[in-house]
């Protein structure tokens, strides 16, 4: 920790000077642009000097942060790491404030980077270690208000601070006094006040609800008898109802005692019946057991009469196989003589075969000779022309490249030409220049042409929307190149999402050059109706006729409706109007008549009016001259043109001149090439006669080997005679076989008669017992028909019974649930005065029933409905009698907290008035600050009024009325004249006097030194880049100016600090 010299704290100040709270220095490491820096202010009026970018914002940047305050309220970085200098690692901030006491308090905060955060802060205060939350108390004690305009405005806080409501005023101006009662019991009225009116609503809806149901209740009284005497009725239709079920139980009792004797009574038949029938089934089962003895006896007989039946089936077909094999065997011998005769014929024809093909081979004439030194010296011609055919061939191949080359580069010339007298080409270029791509926007044009002609898209596709725009009027084209935004310009336009993102896919797909990224062209995607007509809110052009306006922007260029659409919603082109020269000379007056006018456009200006988002009232002008662009109409410069014609005519003279020079090379490679082919001719014929002689001759041998073999074989093939032996032998198995079937034959037939006769014997008898079975089971189904009639009968009497039982039960159940149980001695006293006949009851019902509906009663629950809203209006009652009483005391609560927070109020108000009012007095203007009242305390507001002119009275300060000199003014003034009601230690504004003029800013200079040093003010800190020449100093200015940049080492060296300051003390803080 650095001490501080109570006696002599900056050498020009004491310790003592300085008021609790106010800045005594601070100190700055690695923060921000500086490496290292001290600064000392003074106790009053401070003027931190220098121009912009050399640190003086940083310097209010290092008082935020160094005394706890939040990155937000700088609008700068979010991040405390962002604040440390470029290349290093950790900054520290250290303020030195005056304590009110001996020693002064001495803040320090050390800033590092993290990786994975916004980075670190070690504290301390009066060198002990702290946490921020210490730092935060300490500065609530001493009422350094960071968060409040009023007290602390930095650069990029200004204009938030022009832009606060009357209402935000007050409320920062109450914070700005330093002591927090009048806004903490500001903030308690608001919260009084939204107490009682929200519960002055509650007690107003209680109330009316409290009429609403009394009046129900009124007119529900009638209601009510009508509905008791219905209920008297429907009791008495009740209890017949309860006494209806007991008769008809009663009656259904009785029917169920009769069927059950009835059952008892059939059940006896039944058991005679079932005894008769037992007793004829016993010779019907015997006879059955007959009857499949019988079965089972000729079932074996049956099958062995199939089985044999089956075998003689298979004889005629075996017998004719062993014939047809005896006929062959016969033929087979009678054949062997002329086998024998061919074999002996086809050995003679073998040998005359040989003898000629050997006489063949013998007459071949000798193979040439001399043919191989032939080939070798038409070899060693080839050769040497091969080597100079080479040799021309690789000239004339460098000559065909150089000529490719120049040909390529003649036609790229000739198609930029091409290129650049097509309009499209040109505002492709113009596109590609301004957006400095290269040929990324021609080759993105390019593509998407290629992709419409193979049908890639879904819809229409068009863009770039430059080339899609066509504007006859030169003058329309100007404005339409300056309304129009370059970010619509080279724009693609999809109908479909799918295509959209088909072109952004393919692009973002595409490989980085080693320049960086690959071009990737905007594409919107329109989903609206094309077809729609384009509106015009502001109203159509010939309304304002008579100001020489003509057309809308959207009306004075053709291009498909896509097109047009995304054009005028983008760049609202149905809200700008395209004006003549006669528009020009009358616009103020357009303006004025026309207040909905926001974009006008004449020869020479762009006049726009914007309104403020919360204050309709609030307006202001700004005029642009219209700028010669020429993105429609332009196109590549003439001279780039003649550059590539000379270059095109330079090309073409190179290929005139090399073409006769590689047609006379061609000629000679001809020549070469022909006497080669000749060689090779030659060459070839020489072969092919050594080759012709050896084929021949070795054909011919083949033929005698081929000859030769199929004599060997011939000779070798055995005498077809020999086999007659085996064929008799053959003969003569197959005679014995037949008569051996024909004996096996004879045996099978004799032992099926015998089978046969057998199986019928043992049929018949089991035929005669199935007679005798069926005539018993007649008999017996007759006394099964007669049991199973009485059994049917007996089932369904039991049915009957049972389900009379249950009728029964049901009946004496429904009966017990209408009465509870068996009626009590009561209830059948209340039934013994009705009627006991079942029809007479029900006529009763029916007319009390009659009765009681003509009694009308809408509401079934209206006597439930009324006794419950009695006990709801006697509640309603007491609770509006409890929110009386609360609201009595909420009222009595905020007249308290208004006497004590109003005339306080009022007076510091009057007092900020006063002050104000002397302060433009001062300067030659008039202004006023008044408290506008309000019956709900949170829209009391502060409302400054001021006047600037002679001929105009005071005016609200907004920022739509004023100018932003004068606004600038205003608040300045402002803050002075807070100054004598405050007990903030300090205050810092940065660069409050830009925009004022010469004249408003030495005035508020003076105001401000005035203010400032007075003894009692807060220590105040105004930066600027600049300060008028002559300005009146005082003892108690401080001037702090700051030196920092990587030249200023050059610039201290020629520096007279004495000559310009004096003995005014100095501060540097330069970068290292």
């Amino acid at each position: 920790m650095s001490g501080v010299d109570t006696a002599a704290c900056t050498g020009r100040y004491r310790y003592s000077d300085y008021g609790k709270g106010s800045v005594i220095k601070v100190k700055l490491h690695n923060f921000m642009t500086y490496k290292d820096a001290i600064l000392e202010p003074g106790p009053r009026l401070n003027l931190v000097l220098g121009p912009n970018g050399t640190g003086k914002s940083s310097f209010v940047c290092a008082l935020c942060l160094g005394l706890a305050g939040s990155t937000t309220l700088l609008g700068r970085a979010d991040i405390v790491k962002d604040f440390i200098r470029r290349g290093e690692t950790e900054a520290m901030v250290e303020i030195t404030l005056a304590s009110g006491q001996a020693k002064p308090i001495v803040v320090s905060r050390r800033i590092k980077t993290a990786q994975d955060s916004g980075g670190t802060s070690d504290w301390k205060l009066n060198g002990q270690t702290v946490v921020m939350r210490d730092v935060k108390e300490k500065m609530k004690e001493l009422n350094v208000q960071l968060d409040n305009l009023c007290q602390f405005l930095p650069q990029d806080k200004v204009v938030e601070f022009a832009r606060l409501s009357p209402v935000e005023l007050l409320r920062e101006t109450q914070k700005a006094i330093g002591d927090s009662r009048l806004a903490d019991l500001h903030n308690k009225l608001i919260e009084e006040n939204v107490k009682c009116n929200s519960s002055a609503r509650e007690r107003a809806s209680v109330a009316n609800e409290l009429l609403h149901q009394q009046g129900v209740n009124d007119r529900a009284k009638r209601d009510v008898e009508r509905f008791k005497n219905r209920e008297q009725l429907l009791a008495k239709i009740e209890l017949i109802e309860k006494k209806l079920p007991w008769i008809l139980y009663s009656d259904a009792l009785g029917g169920f005692v009769e069927a059950k004797t009835k059952m008892r009574n059939a059940e006896e038949s039944l058991a005679q019946r079932e005894q008769d029938f037992q007793d004829s089934q016993e010779p019907l089962r015997l006879k059955a057991i007959e009857m499949e003895k019988a079965k089972a006896a000729s079932e074996p007989l049956s099958k062995k009469c199939r089985s044999n039946d089956a075998q003689i089936d298979k004889l005629p077909g075996s017998m004719h196989e062993l014939q047809s094999k005896l006929e062959e065997k016969r033929r087979e011998l009678a054949n062997l003589d002329q086998k024998a005769r061919d074999a002996k014929a086809k050995v003679k024809k073998a040998e005359d075969e040989v003898a000629t093909a050997a006489a063949e081979l013998e007459s071949l004439p000798p193979p040439p000779q001399g043919n191989e030194e032939k080939k070798k010296g038409l070899q060693m011609q080839w050769k040497e022309l091969d080597v100079q055919n080479r040799g021309i061939d690789s000239g004339i191949r460098d000559k065909q490249e150089e000529l490719r080359q120049h040909e390529d580069d003649f036609k790229r010339a000739k198609g930029r030409l091409s290129q650049i007298d097509n309009i499209k080409s040109q505002r492709l270029d113009t596109l590609s220049r301004i957006l400095r791509c290269g040929d990324g926007m021609r080759k993105a044009y390019e593509w998407v042409m290629q992709a419409k002609q193979a049908g890639r898209f879904r819809g229409p596709v068009f863009g770039p929307i430059l080339l899609e725009v066509e504007c006859q009027d030169q003058q329309h084209t100007r404005y339409l190149e300056n309304q129009v935004p370059m970010s619509v310009w080279q724009r693609f336009v999809t109908v479909f999402r799918e295509d959209q993102d088909l072109i952004n896919n393919h692009f973002a797909s595409q490989p980085g050059s080693g320049q960086g990224r690959p071009f990737c062209p905007i594409v919107s995607n329109y989903t609206g109706n094309p077809q729609t007509v384009i509106t015009h809110p502001k109203g159509e052009a010939q309304k304002y006729a008579s100001y020489g306006i003509t057309h809308t922007l959207d009306q004075v260029f053709a291009a498909p409706p896509v097109v047009k659409h995304v054009m005028t919603d983008e760049a609202n082109l149905n809200e700008a109007y395209a004006g003549t020269g006669y528009t020009q000379s009358v616009v103020e007056r357009c303006l004025q008549e026309n207040p909905q006018l926001a974009n006008l456009w004449t020869p020479e200006s762009n006049y726009s009016v914007r309104t403020s988002m919360y204050n309709k009232d609030a307006r202001s002008q700004s005029v642009a001259p219209v700028m010669q662009r020429n993105l429609i109409s332009g196109g590549a410069n003439s001279q780039e043109r003649d550059m590539i014609q000379n270059e095109c005519n330079r090309i073409a003279q190179a290929i005139d001149a090399m073409k006769p020079d590689i047609q006379e090379q061609l000629a000679v490679q001809r020549g070469n090439s022909d006497r080669m082919a000749e060689i090779m001719q030659e060459q070839k014929r020489l072969s092919k006669e050594v080759q012709d002689a050896a084929h021949t001759r070795q054909i011919k041998a083949t033929k005698l080997t081929y000859k030769q073999g199929v004599l060997d074989k011939a000779r070798k093939q055995p005498d077809p005679r020999q086999k007659a032996p085996e064929l008799q032998k053959a003969i003569q198995n197959c005679s014995w076989d037949i008569l051996k079937m024909i004996q096996s034959g004879t045996a099978l037939f004799q032992q099926f008669l015998i089978t046969q006769k057998a199986y019928c014997v043992a049929d018949l008898h089991h035929r005669e017992v199935a007679m005798q079975h069926a005539a018993l089971k007649n008999a017996s189904s007759s006394n099964e028909q007669e049991y199973r009639s009485y059994h049917e009968a007996v089932k369904r009497l039991k049915a009957s019974v049972a389900q009379r039982r249950d009728h029964v039960k049901r009946l004496k159940a429904e009966a017990e649930e209408k009465t509870n149980g068996q009626p009590d001695e009561e209830l059948q006293q209340a039934f013994c005065a009705l009627s006991g006949k079942l029809e007479e009851l029900q006529t009763e019902m029916v007319r009390l029933r009659a009765e009681a509906e003509g009694i009308a009663c809408a509401n079934p629950r209206v006597l439930q409905e009324y006794q419950e809203r009695q006990k709801k209006i006697a509640e309603m009652e007491a609770k509006l009698q409890s929110q009386d009483d609360e609201l009595a005391t909420q009222q009595e609560r905020i007249k308290t907290l208004h006497d004590q927070w109003y005339p306080d109020l009022l007076n510091t108000v009057k007092q900020i008035n006063k002050t104000f009012q002397r302060n433009f007095k001062d300067i030659g203007c008039a202004g006023e600050i008044s408290l506008a009242e309000h019956p709900d305390y949170d829209k009391f507001a502060v409302q400054i009024k001021v006047k600037f002119r002679d001929d105009e009275d005071l005016q609200v300060l907004t920022a739509s009325r004023q100018s932003g000199g004068e606004r600038s003014v205003s608040t300045i003034l402002y803050l002075i004249s807070i100054q004598d009601v405050t007990v903030c230690p300090f205050r810092v504004v940065d660069e409050i006097n830009q925009g004022m003029d010469p004249i408003n800013e030495r005035k508020v200079f003076m105001q401000l030194v005035e203010s400032a040093c007075r003894p009692g003010t807060p220590q105040c800190f105004l930066l600027t880049p600049k300060l008028l020449p002559a300005l009146p100093f005082t003892a108690a200015v401080q001037v702090l100016q700051i030196w920092n940049g990587p030249t200023i080492k050059q610039v201290v060296g020629s520096f007279d600090q004495a000559k310009v300051l004096g003995t005014r003390k100095r501060i540097w803080g330069y970068a290292g």
